[in-house]
């Protein structure tokens, strides 16, 4: 039996007139909880702090609303507080569930999982709607598929029927492993206006939310004195709509807006003449509004964070004072913060509600990218509790992993700290067993490149078994379930208990020890690649390219050192292409245009930007290793003196197109000879990269009944920037073949069948090869 809550520690607010908390707390030690303390409201903050900078509990679990110093004390030690189903759930499933559900936010977006389009909103707009979802008691991922999400937002506007996802919806709602009935539905930035608008922060429907005037008639219920006395400077790159928005939000607690012109931003200062004093709202450092105010001590800068936990907490004292805000999450990175992780690929683990939002945000904060899945890719990993799947992934796979206190220093510090200084130990409070159900709560990048990248998704297990669950039994707590859980628990054998636990423990030891070792090696030689980069006077520099890619027939010399210097300036080298890194990729090396798997592949990048020469990368080397003119101008490179002739810009920029070349030439199901030069399972992953759903392979001898029939499947649809035949000409059965022989019987069954020969398209590998080069397909030249 899985011991779910396994080193967890607990409180349990205790209700005066229920006995619950007594059988709860009976299910928990049955199942692992290492530490549980049941106390009264009344005497929890004496018994939830500590001396340490971390807190003694994990979870507060409560069967009723809790009073507002209690969820300002866990709020401000981020810890979750969550209700008495959550305990049950977790058990049902065997793991540790998504907390969202079973919180005591605003429940208007309850057990709603949204997946906010980048395609259509910006990196700000990103930022507000997903703190309004969460405000209003919805969980926001980054995996896009049925399994993990309700609601897709995208732009009210003609971007949203732009947007390549609307158009990859229906792809998702056919996906084979899918067994969910509901649809994805699309919903845009006015329906979270509305859901907000009739939420407890407010009581009068907005009438056109979608208009640029701002919003009139909105009176909150509660706190409308909140930001009173202070007037907000917002400095923020998002649309008209949504900046009014914020500002009717604003100033429904009180608030007041102080309009600006940018050609007077030096003024701002002295401009603010009023008694009231002022806030700079803004997400970015440098520009010259924020370069006007920045020394000035007085004023109070924040980002869109601190406005969302404001309204959340219904009030702001916590966040003026010193400890509230100089929290990092908080607060707004200047240039050279922001440059600290530039390009480090930053996973995370076993974090809590917002605790997860928190953590993605401070390694954005600093110039990271965040990898919601980790892999082979993946640079470092932030680690909560040092057990579970992905911390066992990152010790078998030797990945640098740190405590969350790692970004807090190198923010702090301007200073990107040493690893082994940070390395999870597992003594820390923070740092305990348990079974996570990771993939529910992370985000994953969307790509069309299904036989390369898309994760087979669990059969159950996922969020969405909340939001099916029956309503009804979510609203009143049923004291029978204790006896089925009880029952289960029985079942257990201590024996196997004792010795899984003493099998991980050598384990863990083992691993520890193998962990050290190896983050060590690794920490050498990028501490040489920096003593050889950034030396005789040269200063530290972040990234220069943004270069992640594959080479193909050269450079096979390469070392480790070479690499690591080459990663430091921002060109990352690959030895290979598989599902842990083709959604990063974006580049090819090679001599010339080649056949190999790796370039032929390299095409179907999301998009390929870089087809370089391999002179490129040897003369950076050269001009690091010869040292006498190195320098940040020296080491960028004119890219295009480097381009590999064949691949000019246009097809570089068809790689771009929302549809694989195939796709777009209406080729979705072939079949294909069995004895293939090069192999059919490499064929048949090249063809599938390149938008070919089905390949069907042939054996020596067939029949009708082995044939498969293309599908036109997009008739209507325009050719999307290539020069695709006309949909009449769509061939009806298609063969890859090498072999004349093939040839004959596939027309002879087919036309024995009365199948008609115009419908017929036969070609050779070397046909699919120069569609894949010129990333457009022509029927003209068959067989």
């Amino acid at each position: 039996m899985v011991h779910v809550f396994e080193n967890l520690k607990f409180v349990i607010l205790k209700n005066h007139d229920d006995s619950t908390e007594e059988k709860i707390s009976s299910l928990l030690k049955s199942n692992g909880c290492s530490n549980l303390q049941l106390t009264y409201p009344d005497t929890f903050k004496l018994q939830l702090y500590s001396t340490s900078k971390r807190p003694t509990v994990h979870f507060v679990v409560t069967n009723s609303i809790p009073s507002n110093d209690i969820a300002l004390s866990c709020f401000k030690l981020s810890i979750p507080v969550v209700n008495i189903d959550w305990v049950l759930e977790c058990i049902k499933r065997e793991k540790i569930v998504p907390i969202e559900p079973f919180q005591y936010f605003s429940n208007i977006l309850k057990n709603h999982r949204f997946y906010i389009s980048r395609y259509s909103f910006n990196e700000q707009e990103y930022k507000f709607l997903r703190n309004l979802i969460l405000l209003l008691g919805g969980d926001v991922t980054r995996i896009l598929s049925k399994q993990t999400v309700t609601h897709l937002v995208l732009k009210n506007n003609n971007t949203m029927e732009n947007d390549p996802l609307k158009q990859l919806l229906p792809i998702l709602n056919r996906h084979p492993y899918n067994e969910i009935e509901e649809e994805i539905h699309i919903v845009d930035e006015v329906w979270l206006f509305d859901k907000y608008f009739n939420s407890e922060y407010g009581n009068t429907i907005i009438k056109s939310v979608n208009s640029n005037e701002e919003s009139k008639d909105y009176n909150p219920i509660f706190h409308k004195s909140m930001f009173d006395g202070y007037e907000f400077l917002m400095d923020l790159q998002m649309e008209m709509p949504l900046i009014n928005h914020l500002s009717t939000m604003i100033k429904s607690f009180g608030g007041a807006i102080l309009l600006y012109e940018d050609t007077e931003a030096e003024k701002i200062p002295m401009a603010n003449r009023s008694k009231k004093k002022l806030i700079y709202l803004g997400e970015f450092y440098g520009n010259p509004l924020f370069n006007s105010i920045h020394t000035h001590h007085d004023i109070l800068k924040v980002n869109l964070n601190w406005i969302f936990q404001c309204i959340l907490q219904q009030g702001m004292d916590i966040f003026i004072d010193k400890d509230g805000h100089s929290k990092m999450i908080y607060r707004i990175p200047n240039q050279t913060q922001k440059k600290l992780c530039s390009g480090m690929r930053i996973s995370y683990t076993q974090f809590f509600g917002l605790q997860r939002f928190e953590i993605i945000d401070k390694i954005e904060m600093l110039g990271g990218v965040v990898m919601p899945n980790l892999d082979l890719t993946t640079d470092l990993l932030i680690v909560g509790i040092s057990r579970g799947p992905k911390y066992r992934f990152g010790i078998k796979n030797n990945i640098h992993m740190v405590t969350p206190s790692w970004l807090d220093v190198t923010f702090e510090s301007y200073s990107r700290q040493p690893f082994d200084q940070y390395i999870p130990s597992c003594e820390d409070d923070e740092n305990l067993s348990l079974n996570v159900d990771e993939n529910v709560n992370e985000d994953v990048v969307i790509t069309s490149s299904p036989s390369m990248i898309i994760e087979e998704p669990e059969v159950k297990g996922h969020a969405t078994t909340a939001r099916i669950q029956d309503q009804e039994e979510r609203a009143t707590f049923d004291t029978t379930k204790f006896n089925t859980e009880s029952a289960k628990i029985h079942d257990s054998k201590s024996s196997n208990r004792l010795a899984r636990k003493e099998d991980e423990e050598e384990e863990e030891k083992a691993a520890r020890k193998y962990i050290v070792k190896r983050t060590n090696k690794r920490q050498k030689i990028e501490d040489k690649a920096r003593d050889t980069l950034f030396r005789d006077g040269m200063k530290e520099i972040g990234p220069l390219y943004n270069i992640h890619c594959v080479t193909t027939q050269c450079l096979d010399g390469l070392t480790n050192l070479d690499k690591e210097i080459l990663k430091l300036i921002g060109i990352e080298i690959f030895d290979k292409i598989d599902d842990s890194n083709i959604k990063l990729l974006n580049g090819v090396i090679a001599p010339r245009r080649l056949r190999t798997f790796k370039f032929l592949l390299s095409l179907s990048f999301e998009p390929l930007e870089y087809a370089l020469i391999p002179e490129f990368i040897t003369d950076i080397l050269a001009i690091v290793k010869n040292g006498q003119d190195l320098s940040e101008k020296s080491l960028r490179l004119d890219l295009k003196t480097y381009c590999i002739p064949e691949m000019d810009t246009d097809i570089l920029q068809r790689t771009k197109l929302p549809n694989k070349v195939f796709s777009r030439g209406n080729i979705i199901n072939v079949n294909m000879s069995s004895n293939m030069q090069g192999g059919t399972e490499t064929l048949t992953t090249i063809l599938k990269s390149h938008g070919i759903k089905n390949i069907n392979v042939l054996k020596k001898k067939f029949s009708i009944s082995d044939i498969v029939k293309n599908e036109n499947h997009l008739a209507d649809n325009k050719t999307d920037g290539g020069n695709n035949e006309t949909t009449n000409e769509i061939p009806q059965y298609i063969l890859i073949t090498d072999q004349q022989s093939q040839v004959k019987q596939f027309k002879k069954i087919l036309l024995k069948n009365d199948k008609d020969t115009k419908g017929i398209f036969i070609v050779e590998w070397n046909w699919c090869v120069q569609c894949i080069f010129g990333l457009d397909v022509s029927y003209s030249k068959g067989l």
